[in-house]
């Protein structure tokens, strides 16, 4: 690539189509309520999901010999690395917005946000791409690889029971080379130790989905002894919440819940403490530290997918990008789910509770990097209270008559 001709073009054929198993296998079960590209399309669009295509190089007079493809499409696998993608892992997408050739080769950056499905084949990013960029290559980008593709993008552009998504959707290389490929038949996802161990222990031993009537929503284990959990006044629908963590249920009471009209949308609950026990499950570390404009943080939560999926939290990572003395605003992507989630520094100290995102005028639009949510440090003190006397009537003063926090 030059100044003279940036733009370099080779011709192509399709030398082989072929069906995922994998992926086709659970398009059903996860995506039966989302919505890919325009309604009209979305159909037709799942059908072919599963569906990939091989292309070639076609100069003139160059024939294809099928073993010589397989054997460069298994140099190609084997030089994959055996170093799994993993939840909070750094990952650049290069590809063509809208397909402009201007835009060739665009980068943005994210982390792996969520790793799904039997075989673990779907990935969710919160690396910002445009339409234009699907089958574009991700890369894995870690102290051990300069730059390593692990997976491609599926879709851009996605709504979840009519809310726009604004994450990326991926299938990882496994799911695409699983049928063939002995390599990646048993290709496992680990934990990312390059994350501080504080997050993963708060993403996988501190976060719960909490299960209430017909809606779900995210909760956070603030004291496992007294299994107090701390979630959204409005994911609470019924009078005993069921709390799930992968595949254990535990029944949980209602402690306290706020209003409907209240500054703090606000919900403690108490499991059952005996259940609760038998799990690995682990109280957060509480910040005290003041929460800084333009920091770091990460939200924690179960959004998009119910527990008939047995969801493994989704991790999406920005800053704070406003501080009120009623609410902190910040960039990571919150989604339908993430309510009663968890706002949390590097060191996974919890700062916040996930409130909720913004929506616009027509009150369906969702903004998913524009959020809310509620600083801990502005309501731990009664609760703290209530674990230490068992008095329901401290957690009265979660309620806020300060005009300034009301407004």
């Amino acid at each position: 690539i030059n100044q003279v001709n940036p733009y370099i073009s080779k011709p192509a054929k399709v030398i082989a189509i072929y069906r995922s198993s994998c992926i086709k296998k659970q398009l059903s079960t996860y995506f039966y309520d989302w919505l890919i590209d325009e309604d009209d399309k979305t159909k037709q669009l799942k059908e072919i999901f599963s569906i990939f295509f091989i292309l070639a190089k076609n100069s003139e007079g160059y024939q294809l010999d099928i073993d010589d493809f397989v054997q460069s499409l298994r140099k190609v696998i084997n030089a994959f690395p055996d170093y799994p993608i993993k939840v909070g892992d750094k990952i650049v997408i290069e590809g063509t917005p809208f397909g402009s050739r201007h835009f060739l080769r665009s980068q943005s950056k994210g982390i792996v946000s969520n790793i799904f499905g039997t075989d673990d084949c779907f990935v969710l990013t919160d690396t910002p791409t445009s339409p234009g960029c699907e089958g574009s290559p991700i890369y894995l980008k870690s102290k051990k690889l300069s730059s390593s593709p692990v997976g491609i993008v599926m879709a851009s552009l996605s709504w979840w029971r009519g809310e726009w998504i604004g994450l990326t959707l991926g299938v990882t290389f496994p799911a695409l080379f699983s049928d063939t490929i002995p390599k990646f038949q048993h290709f496992k996802i680990a934990f990312n130790k390059s994350l501080e161990h504080q997050i993963n222990n708060v993403l996988y031993h501190g976060l719960v989905q909490i299960v209430s009537g017909t809606s779900w929503g995210s909760g956070v284990l603030l004291d496992k002894e007294n299994g107090i959990i701390i979630t959204n006044s409005h994911v609470i629908e019924s009078s005993s919440p069921t709390i799930l963590w992968y595949d254990v249920e535990i029944n949980s009471k209602i402690i306290y819940k706020s209003a409907e009209n209240e500054v703090y949308d606000i919900a403690v609950l108490a499991a059952d403490i005996i259940a609760l026990k038998k799990t690995k499950m682990a109280a957060v570390k509480i910040s005290r530290d003041d929460i800084l404009k333009g920091e770091t943080v990460f939200a924690a939560g179960f959004p998009l997918f119910s527990h008939a999926t047995k969801p493994k939290p989704t991790l999406t990572k920005g800053c704070i990008s406003h501080i009120s003395q009623g609410m902190i605003k910040t960039t990571c992507s919150v989604l339908p789910g993430s309510s009663g989630g968890a706002i949390l520094r590097k060191n996974g100290e919890l700062i916040g509770i996930i409130a909720c995102n913004t929506r616009l005028d027509d009150k369906i639009s969702a903004v998913p990097r524009v959020n809310m949510a509620i600083p801990i440090a502005n309501i731990i003190v009664p609760i703290l209270t209530y674990i230490k006397t068992k008095d329901p009537t401290v957690l009265g003063k979660l309620k806020v008559d300060d005009l300034p926090i009301r407004k």
